[in-house]
């Protein structure tokens, strides 16, 4: 298994400190179990504009029982704060349950301030990890915080949902996996077909939850646009890595309204912001689409 680079982000005094934040898959063998962790690091960048490799400090890392779901998106939320995404471990259906046990690391959005050269846990939470924000994940590979705070979390899904989940920075969320996707309960062997309805967990469900149709299969966030073409301002855009839609949700008479607003062409994997505030879209090939302001 190659070292894989899942989250950079700056810190908050970067034009003094020169440090970045680094979110990674180590290296490790493909042969046998997993022993590749996911790794959160600082690193400084030279006068140069390169990174130094001998400043990288491990500030966190996180044992990965298999090689799939590690998440490891981050995203800097201000006063020197984070998010940090991390997968459920991996494998299928969740197979240790630690999507519902806030106790671990695994299936979370964790939140942390990055001071000193080291994190430090600023949830006042008495059980459960000290750096859980939001539980019941599987695997949030992109997030985004709108203008007024809210956070916006692209999960994706098993057998039958890709599901957007809206919640907020104060206060923590069980998300429901792995007893629930989209709105349904999820066990091994699940029909799509089954009855969706209310759980008897307490769980925050999605705000939107689409179909394992027409060929969609995993879903790729996505930000909320309080910038870009004026006609995709103030809703959250989202795709999908097999078919290349793009949708927005987006509040209209009171209610959250999914549009389709075309197709990329290709597998995407992540959404990001142009040098003139155009869309980008990254694809799994290495193509890069760009949605410009006249859009």
């Amino acid at each position: 298994m190659e070292q894989g680079l899942l989250g950079v982000s700056f810190d908050s005094d970067y034009v003094e400190s020169k440090i970045v934040l680094l979110s990674y898959v180590e290296d490790g063998t493909c042969e046998g179990e997993n022993q590749s962790d996911l790794v959160l690091s600082s690193a400084k960048i030279g006068d140069a504009g390169v990174m130094d490799m001998d400043s990288i400090t491990v500030l966190k890392r996180i044992e990965q029982p298999y090689r799939n779901h590690n998440g490891g998106y981050l995203l800097h939320v201000g006063n020197g704060n984070y998010l940090w995404g991390v997968g459920d471990g991996g494998s299928a259906n969740d197979p240790h349950g630690n999507g519902q046990d806030p106790s671990n690391p695994l299936g979370t959005i964790q939140l942390f301030e990055f001071r000193g050269n080291e994190i430090v846990a600023v949830l006042d939470n008495s059980t459960g990890d000290p750096f859980v924000l939001h539980y019941g994940l599987r695997n949030p590979w992109r997030f985004d915080v709108s203008d007024d705070g809210d956070l916006w979390i692209a999960d994706v899904g098993q057998n039958c949902w890709e599901e957007v989940n809206l919640v907020t920075l104060d206060k923590r969320s069980n998300l429901g996996w792995g007893d629930r996707e989209g709105f349904q309960e999820f066990y091994e062997g699940v029909s799509c077909t089954e009855e969706q309805g209310e759980s008897d967990i307490d769980v925050t469900d999605p705000i939107l939850a689409y179909p394992h149709q027409e060929g969609n299969c995993s879903i790729t966030g996505g930000y909320w646009m309080d910038w870009g073409p004026e006609s995709l301002r103030n809703g959250y855009i989202y795709g999908d890595f097999c078919t290349g839609s793009i949708w927005i949700i987006e509040e209209i008479d009171g209610e959250w309204t999914e549009t389709k607003i075309g197709n990329s062409g290709g597998m995407i994997v992540g959404f990001g912001e142009g040098m003139n505030g155009e869309i980008i879209v990254f694809h799994w090939t290495g193509d890069i689409v760009e949605i410009s302001q006249k859009s």
